[in-house]
């Protein structure tokens, strides 16, 4: 039986903006802040409220723009350590017990696999500094303007237009 399931974003709107590296689609691209009341649904029908969330949306790509796109380095170690262990139990199982072709395929294809991911291992950046130096590269939005309406920004508790209520962040 498929079970058709998903969520509804109720009373959508941008409540706040700032220009940003997205991680996605590796570009500078201005963001925005969503906040929605969001509810569980089960075959279309709205079930489960899950009340309010903010999430930041890239306009360019439409995803997190802080979210990891790539694999963590942990994933490449344990693909190692697996990988390593799948061709030593192949070079010393005896091959009088099993099949010689099989043995000589776990041989081959794990050493292959466990080369493999030491290269992709080595090259794998440790913390991704370039996206820490590509956001501090990023200009911010104007201090003047509002980016949706046009209208000039005030500084209440923080830098937000008052005639579309949007948020202007600068970090």
């Amino acid at each position: 039986m498929i079970i058709i399931h998903g969520i509804y974003r109720f009373k959508q709107r941008i409540i706040g903006c700032r220009n940003d590296f997205c991680n996605a689609c590796q570009h500078e691209a201005l963001t925005e802040h969503w906040r929605s009341f969001n509810v569980g649904h089960l075959f279309w029908i709205p079930l489960l409220p899950l009340w309010w969330h903010a999430r930041w949306l890239c306009t360019r790509c439409g995803k997190d723009p802080r979210a990891r796109y790539t694999t963590g380095r942990g994933y490449y170690w344990a693909g190692l350590v697996a990988f390593a262990f799948i061709a030593a139990m192949g070079w010393f199982m005896p091959s009088a017990e099993v099949d010689t072709g099989t043995v000589w395929g776990i041989r081959l294809v794990g050493t292959a696999a466990t080369v493999g991911m030491a290269i992709a291992l080595q090259k794998s950046r440790i913390g991704d500094p370039l996206h820490t130096t590509r956001r501090l590269a990023v200009i911010p939005l104007s201090h003047d303007t509002c980016h949706y309406c046009g209208g000039r920004l005030m500084e209440m508790p923080e830098i937000m237009c008052p005639t579309c209520g949007v948020r202007v962040y600068f970090e």
